[in-house]
Order: C-alpha cells, then sequence, then structure tokens
C-alpha cells in the first residue's frame, strides 16, 4: 500500500522492544498535550491503545477468523467488548458488542 510522504511518521516517533511488538507515542493538542500511545505486533496490527483515562486492547486469532476489542476505563473495569469475525478474504461479516 502507497503511503505519501506526509503521512509518514518518522522514525523517532516509533518504538521497539525487541519482541516484535512495536510502540509509537505522541502528543494530542487538542487535549492540553496528553500523551497518545499505539502498540502494535509482529504482523503491524494494533493490539493496545492508551488514550488519555481509557485503554483498549485488541486480540486476534487468525484460525478461526476473529478479533476481540476491549475497552477499559481508568480503574480497570470493562466498558465494551467487540467481537468480529472475518470471511476469508478478511472482510467483517459479523459484529457482537457487549456493554
Amino acid at each position: 500500500m502507497f503511503v505519501p510522504d506526509e503521512y509518514r511518521l518518522p522514525k523517532e516517533y516509533i518504538f521497539s522492544n525487541g519482541g516484535g511488538i512495536k510502540e509509537i507515542h505522541c502528543l494530542d493538542l487538542n487535549t492540553n498535550n496528553k500523551t497518545l500511545s499505539y502498540f502494535f505486533d509482529e504482523h503491524d496490527r494494533i493490539i493496545g491503545q492508551k488514550e488519555h483515562d481509557d485503554f483498549i486492547t485488541y486480540s486476534y486469532n487468525d484460525q478461526d477468523k476473529k478479533s476481540v476489542e476491549n475497552w477499559y476505563s481508568y480503574d480497570s473495569a470493562l466498558i465494551e467488548k467487540t467481537i468480529a469475525i472475518y470471511d476469508a478474504q478478511n472482510k467483517v461479516i459479523r459484529k457482537e458488542a457487549y456493554k
């Protein structure tokens, strides 16, 4: 996929912990410069997202063609869970959300 240069992140914003996990940290200029953090697996799929007081985790099951997204509040309480099922072309065919 082609990404124009103006949308590419400079390398100094991308970190790797050596275990295949990549991290991106940036400032949200709309909310008093709070840090936003994004975490990616070895396949460049998002696996975690920290925005202000909430944290979102993502998990993938390639064999069952399923992904799970969990939203947690600042006190680690589960707010919402979303499960997506994909077809052979990796298009979403069903999505279930629980609050």
